[in-house]
């Protein structure tokens, strides 16, 4: 993926790189009654941006059911 295709949604700059310590995380839902996982885990890359700092996650598929 191209740098320049991916702008911040904080601060709206396209100063953005993947994030060398955290490549990508998988994130499951919890219900907040019952902490239980709901739903499929899905798979994020993780950018960060240069600009601001702050962290982008772009969903880039999901995952199977385990």
């Amino acid at each position: 993926m191209r740098q320049e295709k991916i702008i911040c949604e904080h601060c709206g700059s396209m100063k953005i790189v993947r994030d060398r310590k955290l490549d990508y995380a998988e994130v499951q839902q919890r219900d907040p009654d019952t902490g239980e996982f709901m739903g499929d885990p899905k798979t994020y890359f993780i950018f960060k941006c240069l600009s601001c700092g702050e962290g982008v996650y772009l969903e880039k598929f999901e995952t199977p059911a385990n």
